[in-house]
This record gives C-alpha cells, sequence and structure tokens, in this order.
C-alpha cells in the first residue's frame, strides 16, 4: 500500500472544484481510492497545516507514479497547481518497501 498525500493550503476555490472532479476519475483508472478528502485538520504537533488535505492509495508505488505522471492527470495536475500552493509526496506503507 503507498499513500499520495497532497496538503493544500491555498486554493482558488473554482478551479480547485474543477480539477478535482476529472481527477477522481484518473485515480480510479490506476487502481487508487480517496482515503481523505477534506476535512477538519486538528494540529497537535508542529506549523504545517494544509487547508484541504487529500490522501489517495494507490496498491503498489508504481502505480502511485504511473498515476502522477500520466498524460491522464497530466492536464488536471497543471490545474491544480495553478489553483493551489500545495506540498504533495508519496509514502510506503508499514511493511512496503522501506
Amino acid at each position: 500500500m503507498y499513500r499520495h498525500y497532497c496538503g493544500i493550503r491555498a486554493a482558488a476555490r473554482q478551479q480547485g472544484q474543477a480539477s478535482r472532479e476529472g481527477v477522481m476519475a484518473t485515480v480510479d483508472q490506476f487502481g487508487g481510492r480517496y482515503v481523505v478528502i477534506g476535512g477538519h485538520v486538528d494540529l497537535i504537533e508542529g506549523a504545517y497545516k494544509p487547508v484541504f488535505p487529500v490522501i489517495i492509495e494507490f496498491p503498489s508505488l508504481a502505480q502511485a507514479h504511473h498515476w502522477y505522471k500520466s498524460e491522464a492527470y497530466e492536464g488536471l495536475r497543471a490545474l491544480r497547481l495553478a489553483a493551489t500552493t500545495s506540498s504533495a509526496y508519496v509514502v510506503a506503507g508499514v511493511g512496503e518497501g522501506a
């Protein structure tokens, strides 16, 4: 299990919504599933607090990277990047390739 995290700190709501609707179809196409889409963030330590957290689970690191670099996501990624200030990363689950 590999998870793609995207912590959006600021967003232009309209562009973000258009991007989000298209992204959901691409995630499914690459075997991913949403674990978190938005929701309250309760900061208990440190200073980083995303406004709109997103966690997507993929069956493998390769699938996560195939999705992120895919033609299907390319234009949508550009929309997200234009509409947000965010950070994204892929993290291996417990017991997955250290």
